[in-house]
């Protein structure tokens, strides 16, 4: 029968056919009253009234099918004329299934296809229950489009999955226009909404410091730490260097990139080497991977590496504060390290014990931090970390007074920062990424050519590596600035005018004449054999920017 009714609905449905296609639709109109106890017979007054309202709504769908589908047959009576070809089209229905079969350049990540597939479903849902006579791409229209938009909108999404959605619907339509018989696309002309960017920030050369020491010893994340500081690439293709990416020989990775797909040459750093050379006598020949158990892992659950990689940052931005809590008591150094040496003994890890104690005697002696960790061998963050702990148990102070080699936590960087909005995740700041904008700060900032840098990052477009990457800090920005601008705007106050030719040099910080200082320079340069001597080649800097700068705040020719 053309109406139809479902055990498990409540509304009418409609099915019929046309142009070769059979269509089964609900027709939003709800069943009311008693049904009949007898096929033929008549159900209640109410039951007939919604009934006829049902068909009513059949006998239009089907007059407007039949006319779409005679108008599509001059149409494609037309386009047979004139290219020999029919037009072809794609069920909305499909539109999940279309998306998977567009050509790519490269294979899609797993979870992004799940979460695109997952997105396009939702469209083509939301499409079906508001705009039902839609049933193909060519008849999603610019306002569909809009309300559809709007609809999630009122959903409560961000601005960014907002855009996330259109983009993905727009290069969507853009891709099947052809097989969808698509004349204009319908989403081209929307824009996108403003969303509020958060960039990461870099690291500090004393903090990149830190940081690779405080994963010294840990030789699980210590080498994909190095490599993402050396190379600013990211996590996925740190985590899946390849073997056959590495040239040892020539000092060389070219990787794919596996957001991109771009092909990046990146040198190879002395750090990275030392820790490369390692992963090759850790592995095996048959294995495909430089790091193959932080590979399995990533893989398995790539939020495992980010949470390991904020612990160091943590514990590298937390180590020496040197703030001791009032409540514990200082006793004597003989029985503080009496408590000290019997609780080490309670330790369960052989290694860590004697690695413990090694450092607990040699603190204990009077040496500093620094003494300790050149002495022991260990990393200055295993130094705290065991004195720290052999302190909280032993309920005694063991920490001597405050190390202020660094400020307390709370006046660093933090980790994540509170977006805007409310109700939204804080945006990371600092984090396995950052040591990608931490490389490319420093090499923009040391003068690197940015045609270089995006070699080695694969970026294709200035302006995503200036907006989005190069973040100097600010007074490392100041001081840049002011050293590359004219002294006449960077130096305040009037300059001094003295003669050249007169002997007026008692401004001068090397207690002589410019002329001589740069003498004496050029007579150092001069003793400079094949085999460079790195002290005379210091001081024949020294003396020359002595002389440079005295000049140039001092000096006009006459």
């Amino acid at each position: 029968m053309p109406l139809q009714r479902r055990k498990t609905s409540k509304w009418w449905y409609g099915r019929w056919e046309a142009n070769g296609k059979t269509y089964c639709k609900n027709l939003h109109i709800e069943i009311r009253g008693t049904p009949p106890e007898k096929r033929g017979k008549p159900g209640s007054a109410a039951f007939e009234k919604s009934k006829l309202q049902a068909q009513v709504k059949l006998d239009q769908l089907i007059s407007e099918s039949q006319r779409k589908a005679h108008a599509e047959e001059l149409v494609q009576s037309l386009h047979e004329i004139r290219t020999g070809e029919r037009v072809t089209s794609i069920p909305l229905e499909e539109l999940p299934d279309a998306w998977d079969q567009i050509p790519r350049a490269r294979k899609l990540n797993e979870r992004y296809k799940s979460s695109m597939r997952s997105a396009l479903t939702g469209f083509v849902a939301s499409i079906q229950e508001h705009h039902p006579r839609a049933m193909e791409m060519a008849d999603i229209t610019r306002s569909i489009a809009l309300d559809y938009l709007e609809r999630e909108k009122a959903k409560g999404i961000t601005n960014k999955t907002w855009n996330d959605r259109l983009k993905l619907l727009r290069s969507t339509f853009k891709h099947l226009r052809r097989e969808a018989g698509i004349a204009e696309n319908p989403f081209d002309e929307i824009p996108l909404k403003q969303t509020e960017t958060v960039s990461r920030s870099p690291f500090t050369v004393d903090e990149l410091r830190d940081i690779l020491d405080a994963c010294k010893d840990d030789d699980f994340i210590r080498p994909l730490i190095v490599v993402g500081a050396c190379t600013a690439m990211r996590r996925a293709d740190c985590c899946r260097l390849r073997w056959d990416d590495v040239d040892l020989v020539e000092g060389f990775l070219t990787v794919k990139t596996s957001k991109t797909g771009e092909t990046v040459d990146i040198p190879i750093f002395p750090m990275l080497r030392d820790e490369l050379l390692r992963a090759q006598e850790a592995t095996t020949p048959n294995d495909e991977f430089c790091f193959p158990e932080q590979e399995a892992i990533f893989t398995r659950n790539p939020d495992e590496i980010t949470a390991r990689v904020k612990a160091v940052i943590t514990r590298a931005f937390s180590e020496d504060k040197g703030e001791d809590p009032e409540s514990l008591p200082t006793l004597s150094e003989s029985e503080t390290r009496r408590r000290g040496l019997a609780y080490i003994t309670t330790v369960g890890s052989p290694k860590k014990r004697a690695r413990m104690e090694e450092v607990f005697e040699s603190y204990m002696s009077g040496k500093q931090i620094n003494q300790v960790v050149a002495e022991t061998g260990a990393s200055k963050g295993s130094v705290s970390l065991y004195l720290n702990e052999i302190e909280k148990a032993i309920k005694c102070r063991v920490v001597r007074g405050k190390v202020e080699s660094r400020p307390p936590p709370e006046l660093l960087a933090p980790l994540a920062v509170k977006r805007k909005g409310l109700g939204k995740r804080s945006a990371s700041v600092r984090d396995f990424h950052s040591f990608r904008v931490t490389w490319i700060t420093l090499a923009l900032a040391a003068g690197v050519p940015l045609e270089l840098v995006q070699r080695v990052t694969g970026h294709r477009t200035v302006e995503v590596v200036l907006k989005h990457y190069f973040r100097p800090g600010r007074q490392d920005f100041k001081q840049r600035i002011m050293s590359a601008m004219p002294t006449l705007l960077s130096e305040p106050g009037e300059r001094k005018i003295i003669d050249v030719v007169a002997d007026d040099a008692e401004s001068y910080q090397a207690g002589v004449s410019p002329s001589e200082s740069l003498g004496k320079a050029l007579v150092v340069l001069e003793g400079v054999t094949g085999k460079t001597n790195a002290d005379m080649i210091t001081e024949a800097v020294e003396l020359i920017q002595i002389a440079k700068d005295w000049h140039d705040r001092h000096v006009v020719r006459r």
